[in-house]
């Protein structure tokens, strides 16, 4: 029996009529299902938690965008209960680093061969995040699109004009990082990427060489780039032509404390997690994924 955690309105809309695919299937087939959608914030941590509980679930099934998987991520960890994953959100970088179908019915199919697997996770200060951490430029831009009242009439292109809105006063900042053993600092910068996978932002291969199965974090630091710079760079990321750009350090390890200064705010998977010092740690195989 499988249990479905639904945001409808993941992806503009795109969250429920995944389902509704979905569901039509599974009453063909005769799948025996429960179904819980979201109406808040966080409630998918509790409606997964929940099911854990309950202890009669093949799966919990997350149907919805990044945040979405992010939040059932956070109510299923430490538990034995796999992850499934219906991908119905704008960025899907979970998906897309683990394969998984971005068409409903093949989404539902990989999950009904129930072939357990199981991935890696950053635990940073007690939350589960599947694939990335970062603090920024690109936080500061989320914010202000965020806040805005033209997200919804330019849709994709809203994070673009956000973008360059956010050239005129955003200011490059200093990272102090503790990484393992080791102390760093940074100057003049402008972004920091703490990853369990390649891509973020629906698709930016911002560390093309992480692997959500080798144990390690992988870290990107953005510095010492004039405004014009960076606009040069920024579009390369899309496609991981960034990585031999002298502007561009990438480190790995296990263990990090990362603390900006002044203060940046920080997104994991895309949910904003606020702008602490942050701890966090790998935690090999943390999670049963289907």
């Amino acid at each position: 029996m499988y249990q479905f955690i639904v945001n409808p309105h993941a992806g503009r809309g795109k969250g429920i009529t995944s389902w509704q695919q979905v569901e039509s299937v599974l009453k063909q087939t005769d799948v025996m299902y429960d179904v819980k959608f979201t109406k808040e914030k966080g409630e998918a941590i509790h409606l997964a938690k929940t099911a854990t509980d309950q202890n009669q679930w093949t799966a919990v099934v997350a149907v919805g965008g990044d945040g979405t998987v992010h939040e059932v991520a956070n109510g299923l960890y430490k538990s034995n209960v796999p992850l499934g994953y219906v991908p119905a959100g704008t960025g899907n970088d979970f998906a897309r680093e683990w394969s998984i179908p971005f068409d409903p019915i093949q989404a539902w199919q990989r999950i009904a061969q129930h072939e357990v697997k199981q991935s890696d996770i950053i635990l940073a200060d007690n939350r589960v995040v599947l694939c990335y951490i970062s603090a920024g430029f690109d936080g500061y831009v989320s914010r202000l699109v965020d806040a805005s009242n033209w997200k919804k009439g330019l849709g994709k292109a809203s994070y673009f004009f956000g973008a360059l809105l956010s050239l005129k006063s955003f200011q490059p900042y200093t990272l102090e990082l503790q990484l393992d053993e080791n102390d760093y600092r940074f100057e003049n910068v402008w972004l920091v990427t703490m990853s369990n996978a390649k891509s973020l932002g629906g698709g930016m291969m911002i560390t093309p060489h992480a692997n959500p199965t080798d144990g390690l974090i992988d870290l990107c630091i953005v510095h010492k780039l004039t405004k014009i710079d960076f606009l040069r760079v920024f579009p390369k990321v899309y496609a991981g032509k960034h990585v031999d750009h002298p502007a561009v350090t990438f480190l790995q390890g296990k263990q990090a404390t990362v603390k900006t200064e002044p203060k940046m705010w920080a997104f994991a998977d895309g949910e904003e997690v606020g702008n602490q010092t942050i701890s966090l740690e790998i935690i090999p195989n943390g999670i049963f994924l289907l």
